[in-house]
């Protein structure tokens, strides 16, 4: 009798532990039908856009405007805006193309914005989009160079493009001028320095 018992319950026992095996699976793979579900049909989570240092913020390939006035005041804006940062004009030339449109180069001279040893690294670090590396150089100067191109359309406005490069004179390890590329700053004062002389030279 004890024996039969004993089976008995040996018997329930371990239906018990197969019933449980069996939810606790199902009950699993439920969960990866569920997550497999979502992975594929719920939208993907944006990443966070890398956020661009203040210093590269304006940095452009070219700079560009279109204007709404006659190509002889554009041109004049632009020489103003030199001669307004005490920069020289180192080339300009213009002329018609085939259809009577005008288009032109203008070159600055070396503009210099920084000057002595004291102040030039961190004004030739801040307007930099990649500064040489010169272990111990000790920068004196600091200037860029502009060229613009300035093109009469057929529609009567006027487009100006320009870039510029940095340069600098290191005087202690290499004793040269290097040229590199500006990070946009300088060159986005300068542009909203022509646009704020347009209607000056416009009533000249």
């Amino acid at each position: 009798m004890k024996t039969k018992v004993w089976l008995i319950g040996s018997f329930i026992f371990v239906w018990l532990c197969i019933c449980f095996d069996l939810c606790a699976q199902e009950k699993k793979e439920k969960e990866e039908e569920q997550l497999q579900f979502q992975e594929e049909f719920q939208p993907e989570k944006k990443q966070p856009e890398e956020e661009i240092p203040d210093r590269l913020k304006y940095y452009k390939e070219k700079y560009e405007e279109t204007f709404n006035e006659p190509f002889d005041v554009v041109w004049r804006a632009i020489k103003k805006s030199l001669d307004d940062i005490g920069c020289m004009i180192s080339y300009e030339k213009y002329q018609q193309d085939d259809e009577g449109f005008l288009a032109g180069t203008l070159k600055s001279d070396f503009c210099v914005f920084a000057m002595g040893k004291d102040t030039t690294f961190q004004a030739l670090k801040r307007y930099s989009y990649e500064m040489p590396l010169i272990r111990g150089g000790i920068w004196i100067n600091g200037r860029i160079n502009y060229t613009f191109r300035v093109k009469e359309n057929k529609d009567g406005t006027v487009h100006l493009s320009f870039t510029a490069r940095l340069s600098g004179f290191e005087d202690f390890v290499t004793h040269q001028v290097h040229f590199w590329k500006s990070n946009g700053i300088l060159e986005t004062k300068m542009l909203e320095r022509i646009k704020g002389n347009v209607p000056k030279v416009r009533t000249e």
